[in-house]
């Protein structure tokens, strides 16, 4: 087969989770790589780090990049193959159509594998319906996509927009549990809408989705400090339910005040910033809740009160050395976490890297209580790295102070 694309899948490293400014709930899929079958149905992939990955093969993701890389396409006998309901399933390796049930492939430093897949024709359906809009007309141009839960990867349902009736049509679909989701954009607005779907060997025709039945949260900033311009503000809210929608933003007026709608009932981390380095966010409440430790819930289309974000330009200064076997460390990681550390307060984290000196300095640093550790990364996947042992360290506004760690001796 030609032109088939296979994409390789993988979970995240310990390391690299570490890094996630939002740990997700399930441990989502995500692509390290990807390639396209030759004339003689062959694909390679090189230069992939040492782990498991997980392999998927999709026949012709969308026309476009096929187009794009100059197949030759009977784009008549493709669009038949569609419309008759019948095409090759997408397929996990070593040749299942749920990613829960694929195998993971090991890949060894310097191992080359050899991952055959055997497609088949499976018979697919189709996903219609309409996106209601918040003022119960029909909602044109807007999104609608379909995704499988936990997993960060193209090719498996193709989205489309809504007509002028409001309507949409999506071919293809392989049954199976998914995440059907409308999405429309306006002016300093986003409408959102989404519904888990289960599909099964038969066509479904009438699905609704309806924006403006999330809830409307309001809200105040103000801001400790001079030289900054409230409009320039931003408010934003992420989503921690994986199957939840993508949270609201806001402009912030003049005034400090601003608006997000439509957000569906879920957990949400905020963010808000104004554009400027060293501008945090010193407090935020929802009426009694602090939403730095607790977040914002919204539950059955309300918001309790109204949320008041202050935003401060008063940081503190933590610097220091990182030495091993009483020599100075060049390029050790310098990571600092909240303490303690929720889904809500992530963001609040920060990083730096030592000097030619061993030295490192993270000059805005939102006051709090921190765990600090220091870590020498490795160069190779066969040598491990070495991690400092952590401390803890409480800054205040203006603070400015020094910490020294050692790092143990790496094992060869």
């Amino acid at each position: 087969m030609v032109g088939v694309y296979i994409s390789a899948l993988r979970k995240l490293t310990a390391e690299e989770t570490e890094e996630l400014t939002h740990h997700p709930k399930h441990e989502p899929l995500q692509q390290s790589s990807g390639a396209v079958t030759d004339d003689r149905g062959d694909y390679r992939m090189f230069g992939l780090k040492p782990g498991e990955y997980y392999l998927k093969a999709v026949e012709s993701p969308d026309e476009a990049s096929m187009f794009n890389r100059g197949m030759d396409i009977d784009f008549a006998d493709h669009y038949l193959t569609r419309e008759m309901a019948s095409q090759y399933a997408p397929l996990y390796y070593p040749g299942v159509l749920q990613p829960g049930e694929a195998q993971p492939v090991q890949l060894r430093a310097g191992e080359e594998v050899q991952a055959d897949f055997a497609m088949r024709h499976i018979k697919t359906v189709r996903v219609s319906g309409h996106v209601i809009a918040a003022d119960g007309k029909p909602a044109t141009h807007a999104y609608v996509g379909m995704r499988v839960q936990d997993v960060e990867d193209f090719g498996s349902v193709p989205g489309a927009s809504t007509d002028e009736k409001g309507e949409f049509i999506l071919k293809g679909v392989v049954p199976g549990s998914y995440i059907i989701s409308a999405q429309q954009h306006g002016e300093n607005r986003r409408d959102f809408a989404h519904q888990k779907l289960d599909v099964g060997e038969s066509n479904l025709d009438n699905v609704v989705l309806s924006f403006g039945s999330g809830a409307t949260l309001n809200g105040r900033v103000t801001a400790v400090g001079s030289g900054v311009a409230l409009d320039r503000a931003h408010v934003f809210l992420s989503s921690l339910d994986d199957d939840a929608g993508p949270g609201g933003w806001a402009e912030v007026k003049a005034d400090g005040t601003f608006e997000i709608t439509n957000i569906t009932d879920g957990s949400y981390m905020l963010r808000a910033g104004v554009g400027q380095k060293g501008w945090y966010v010193q407090s935020a409440r929802l009426g009694a809740t602090d939403v730095l430790q607790k977040g914002v819930e919204v539950e059955r289309g309300t918001v309790p009160g109204t949320l008041e974000i202050v935003l401060s330009s008063v940081s503190a200064q933590l610097e220091g050395t990182v030495t091993q076997e009483n020599k100075p460390v060049v390029g050790a990681q310098i990571r600092l976490r909240p303490e303690p550390q929720t889904p809500y307060n992530e963001m609040r984290g920060d990083t730096g890297v030592t000097d030619q000196n061993g030295q490192f300095s993270i000059p805005t640093v939102p006051p709090g209580k921190y765990k600090v550790v220091a870590k020498l990364p490795s160069s190779s996947p066969e040598i491990p790295a070495v991690t400092s042992e952590p401390q803890i360290v409480t800054l205040g506004e203006h603070d400015h102070k020094t910490l020294q760690f050692e790092l143990p001796k790496r094992d060869q």
